[in-house]
């Protein structure tokens, strides 16, 4: 009795009323009848370059192409034509970091080994990027010089969008001159656009294919306990495909067998199951060594085996080689099997199953599950259907779609805590204020809704937690180091959750419902089961990000509003933002869209001052995804094995709206998070930390988090000699990385071999927020740093403020800087020391970047535009780091 419900309520599927083209412009032309096909990627992490290349999609129409928009996620199904062009819309995270779901597909393109997939490709980059960053659009631009080298030719020169300024006020001149570039190209060949005449044509992008079925089998062993182990593999295969050609083969032999495999032609893809031990000295057994050298090449080309195989690797380890560890487990041993895994996948071989890796020391237990879990998924390739995702055990495999806004189902190839696909469920086991007040900013809903002077009030209050995470499970390649980053997967406010689901016409019996699968190309974060709940709950933002809401949002809003019950000013607002331009001028437009940014009223506000309620399915196709938001690591894995310290505080802060009014917002996931450790915390407790239990309790709360496996290159890092001398900047929440770094330069060497550390630490006062001020000052008073603190609202007010431009009573890190300039220019220029800087990166980093000018202009008697350049020189040489944020 659901089904009728849903058809006439806001879950209506999209397709029931109009498509998202449809719905973004309502009269946007058709392609005309033999039209170019254009492909447009997106690679984004808050959705604005999904939002940027939805609407270059919906505008080609009307320009003579049949356009389709894929996210970066599905590279592996695109073949990209000679003469079809391909446009690259994407964002820079973090210091220079792609997007999560670009981020593969951003390694591929790099690689010097890649062949040339984009020769005759016309191309063009969009990229968009915070000019905050030191990285501006690094994504982007290495994508326009990594597509050129590959073979592409350029259509039109890249766009660097700055969000600062506003998305619009780049794209929109940039999408003017993309059209008729395009159009001047070459026609593509009658075989690539012969396909809307009735000629056969290579799709552009095809759609998944179904699993392959299984023809032929080989199980490929090395070692003496792997030949037994490949017996029983080979009779559960056998019994699960009996129509398949199952064999066992030494890996000693297996070059007639690749030669074949090579040889075969792309698109039904041989299986294989390769079962291989890991010796002593973390090196496969001698009978196994030339085929595992042979896949470990570099030189293979990275699509080498693209459609030719599917494998799954079992590795045999044994921890007791590994006597020199505290702790070990599978994973531990196992190293042969996850180098020859990971080595598959980066020549295209498909993973059909997730590997298995066991250990002989707690006598091979892992092995049976895998075999039965193996047969499984051979026999629903066998028939054609999809194989029942495994369930949580040993081997990493997690169930799908676990987790806050994680997003789809976990990539086949993602080991657990690597991507926010597959995130770890980190169990929370401890938590303690660092600030003195320890109260929540607000509640959620309409209730916490504050203006004026009581919003201004609670965003002014400080409030930072500790935490303290088990990470003990995260998988050997993803080890953290000082300086590096976790990332939280969020969720947004039940109460916020709940009365959005009021406002969109869900019932209460209809909110856990699944809904309808939608028709089409879908992002990541809207694949899998999802319900009305879970999907506003996880997987979408609801008017957080720095460029909410979108003009696609306020459009689709706008498109399903009543205006006979919408606040009059509220609507006239919205059709200012999308209305045509004023005098031939977009600034009007543009103006009204910058006061919505500026005041960020959510989604729930919009919704019930438009009188809109769009169908479910249109409006989460609309709104960015629910982001992870990455937290510096307070803690040396060294200090503190298995878990990491995280120094969050809550974001609560003021906007504006047209008329000037105050309106309180508050931060997605310090608030999620502060929620999640309530139980840990006594109310006004702020001094030592809980006991640590060596385990955590079963029912300990879980937090999904992952981290990158490969280092992006922009990350803090210590120097490589611990004599090194170092300066750290970190102000506030920006000290986190610092104590990091500073534990594990007492716990790595002995004191007599550091050099000198000076630690800048700033805050509002001392008995306020005085971060780890307990530990800061016991490491200076025995030596193990030199810190300078500086308390902005130490003194008292009425003595502290601005004359004639001059702060007076008021004390930043800056300030501290040049006050020590002699002794800060002569660890940097004359002891070759290191300079790092974390914290807020709209005006701490620039102010802090200014007073270090200034010290070298005045110790070294340079010009400012000399003293500029001997500072970029140190961070050319990796002597200068930043991590800021906004």
């Amino acid at each position: 009795d659901v089904l009728p419900v849903l058809a006439d309520s806001a879950l209506a599927p999209a397709g029931a009323v109009s498509t998202m083209a449809e719905t973004a412009a309502p009269h946007a032309s058709a392609p005309a009848h033999g039209s170019k096909r254009l492909l447009i990627l997106y690679g984004t992490q808050t959705g604005n370059s999904r939002g940027v290349a939805k609407e270059l999609c919906d505008a080609a129409a009307g320009h003579g192409f049949e356009a389709r928009v894929v996210g970066m996620e599905k590279f592996k199904e695109l073949e990209f034509e000679s003469g079809t062009p391909v446009l690259i819309v994407c964002s820079s995270t973090g210091n220079g970091d792609a997007p999560d779901n670009a981020d593969k597909f951003f390694r591929l393109v790099k690689r010097r080994t890649t062949p040339p997939i984009f020769a005759g490709v016309p191309f063009a980059v969009c990229a968009l990027g915070d000019s905050n960053y030191d990285q501006f659009c690094e994504v982007g631009r290495q994508f326009d010089q990594s597509l050129e080298r590959l073979g592409g030719v350029r259509a039109l020169k890249r766009c660097d969008v700055d969000e600062v300024d506003g998305i619009e006020t780049h794209v929109g001149p940039w999408s003017r001159q993309l059209w008729p570039a395009l159009r001047a190209l070459p026609a593509a060949s009658a075989q690539a656009n012969g396909a809307r005449n009735g000629t056969a044509a290579a799709p552009t992008a095809a759609a998944p294919p179904a699993a392959p079925p299984v023809r032929c089998l080989t199980v490929l062993h090395g070692g003496d306990l792997a030949s037994e182990i490949a017996e029983l593999v080979a009779r559960t295969a056998a019994s699960a495909c009996p129509a398949a050609e199952v064999r066992l083969l030494p890996m000693s032999d297996f070059k007639p067998w690749i030669a074949a495999v090579q040889a075969a032609p792309p698109g039904a893809p041989e299986h294989a199951v390769l079962i291989v031990q890991t010796a002593e000295n973390e090196l496969p057994p001698e009978a196994a060594g030339a085929c595992v050298r042979f896949f470990g090449r570099r030189t293979h080309p990275a699509l080498l085996l693209a459609g030719r195989l599917a494998f799954t690797v079992l590795g045999l380890g044994d921890s007791n080689l590994l006597l020199d560890r505290q702790t070990t487990s599978a994973k531990d041993c196992n190293q042969v099997a996850q180098e020859l895994d990971a080595r598959l996948e980066a020549i295209g071989a498909s993973r059909f199953h997730p590997q298995g890796q066991a250990d002989d020391r707690t006598g091979n237990q892992e092995i049976e599950p895998w075999i039965a879990s193996l047969g499984a998924a051979l026999a629903a390739a066998a028939s054609g259907s999809p194989a029942a995702p495994p369930t949580a055990g040993a081997n990493g495999a997690t169930p799908a779609g676990v987790g806050g806004g994680g997003g789809a189902e976990p990539a086949e190839d993602d080991a657990v805590g690597t991507s926010p696909w597959a995130p770890l469920m980190a169990p929370l086991v401890a938590a303690r204020w660092l600030t003195t007040c320890t109260q929540p900013s607000t509640v959620g809903g309409r209730a916490g809704w504050l203006t004026g002077a009581a919003a201004a009030a609670a965003a002014s209050e400080r409030r930072v937690l500790h935490l303290e995470l088990d990470v003990s499970r995260l998988p050997p390649t993803a080890q953290l180091q000082p300086g590096d980053a976790v990332a939280v997967l969020p969720s947004n406010d039940p109460i916020d959750v709940a009365e959005l689901l009021s406002q969109l016409g869900v019932r209460a019996r209809q909110a856990d419902v699944p809904l309808p699968p939608e028709p089409g190309d879908r992002p990541m974060h809207l694949c899998g089961e999802l319900t009305p709940r879970r999907v506003l709950s996880d997987r979408v933002d609801v008017g957080s990000t720095s460029t909410w809401p979108s003009t696609r949002l306020l459009r689709l809003l706008l498109h399903h509003a009543e205006p006979a019950n919408a606040d009059g000013s509220r609507v006239a607002q919205v059709r200012r933002a999308l209305g045509p331009p004023v005098d031939g001028s977009l600034a009007d437009s543009r103006a009204a869209h910058a006061e919505l940014v500026r005041e960020r009223p959510p989604l729930l506000l919009l919704l019930r001052e438009l009188a809109s309620r769009p169908p479910l399915s249109k409006l989460v196709d609309a709104l960015p995804p629910l982001a992870p938001r990455w937290y510096s690591i307070a803690s040396s894995p060294l200090a503190c094995p298995g878990r990491v310290h995280l120094c969050v505080a809550l974001s609560a802060y003021v906007t504006r709206d047209a008329a000037g009014q105050r309106h309180l917002r508050r931060g997605v996931a310090s608030h999620w998070l502060a929620r999640l450790a309530a139980p840990l915390l006594e109310p006004g407790a702020a001094g030592a930390p809980p006991a640590r239990p060596s385990t955590p309790p079963a029912d300990a709360v879980r937090v999904p988090v992952y981290v990158r496996e490969e280092p992006s290159g922009h990350e803090l890092r210590l120097p490589a000699s611990p004599a090194t001398p170092i300066v750290l900047i970190g102000p506030g929440t920006g000290v986190a990385p610092f104590r990091s770094f500073v534990q594990h330069r007492r716990f790595q060497h002995a004191r007599k071999a550091l050099g000198p550390c000076r630690l800048y630490f700033g805050c509002r006062a001392r008995q306020i927020d005085y971060l780890y001020g307990d530990e800061l000052d016991t490491m200076h008073a025995a030596g193990a740093l030199t810190l300078r603190t500086a308390f902005s609202r130490q003194g008292p007010a009425a003595s502290a403020g601005c004359w004639r431009g001059v702060r007076v009573g008021i004390d930043y890190v800056q300030d501290l800087l040049e006050a020590d300039a002699r002794v800060v220019v002569e660890i940097l220029f004359e002891q070759g020391g290191h300079v790092y800087v974390c914290g807020d990166g709209q005006w701490m980093a620039a102010d802090v970047h200014a007073a270090l000018r200034r010290v070298v202009e005045a110790h070294l008697s340079l010009p400012a535009a000399d003293a500029e350049a001997r500072l970029q020189g140190l961070m050319r040489e990796g002597r200068y780091t930043r991590e800021i944020w906004n």
